[in-house]
């Protein structure tokens, strides 16, 4: 047992320490996030995606008031109706409210698709501009912060990366 407990406490002991030769560890956090939120073509790009996403909206809005007024039409006159004028009424009612389910899923995928466009060069140039500070600042490691639990405030170098973007 105290053989067992002497090669744990060495094993413990030994991969805690490092060769004289090998370098400190430096690691930085940036907020990926935050920085394409801050910078010029970041802030032009949600413009962009928002104005997009308003006038999808807005003609979402006004296929579903037409829907509204159709049903509320069919609903009022159902009594009236002859029961095959009111089925082809119906058919035609689901129909267009089908379109409309799947004209929202297809402008959410371009949306999304559009954001991605738009945001993979930044992206790239975030990166970049990462890379430079960690090279010109001796960091050995630089992660997300989406990616980490914890970290203190002192290794964010994401205002770093922000002021030298675009330099």
């Amino acid at each position: 047992m105290k053989a067992l407990l002497s090669a744990l406490l060495f094993a413990v002991a030994l991969a805690f320490t490092t060769p004289a030769s090998a370098q400190a560890l430096k690691i930085g956090v940036v907020d990926v996030q935050k920085a394409i939120q801050t910078v010029p073509e970041g802030k032009a790009a949600k413009q962009k995606l928002e104005a997009d996403a308003k006038r999808i909206q807005s003609d979402i809005d006004k296929q579903q008031n037409e829907l509204k007024t159709m049903k509320d039409e069919l609903e009022r006159q159902a009594a009236l109706l002859q029961d095959a004028v009111k089925r082809e009424k119906m058919k035609l009612y689901q129909q267009k409210l089908m379109q409309l389910q799947e004209g929202y899923v297809k402008n959410q995928q371009d949306l999304k698709e559009k954001e991605g466009k738009l945001l993979k060069p930044i992206l790239e140039k975030i990166t970049k501009t990462a890379e430079a500070v960690a090279k010109a600042e001796g960091y050995t490691l630089i992660v997300e912060k989406g990616a980490v639990l914890f970290a203190v405030p002192a290794i964010d170098i994401t205002d770093t990366v922000i002021a030298r973007y675009g330099k």
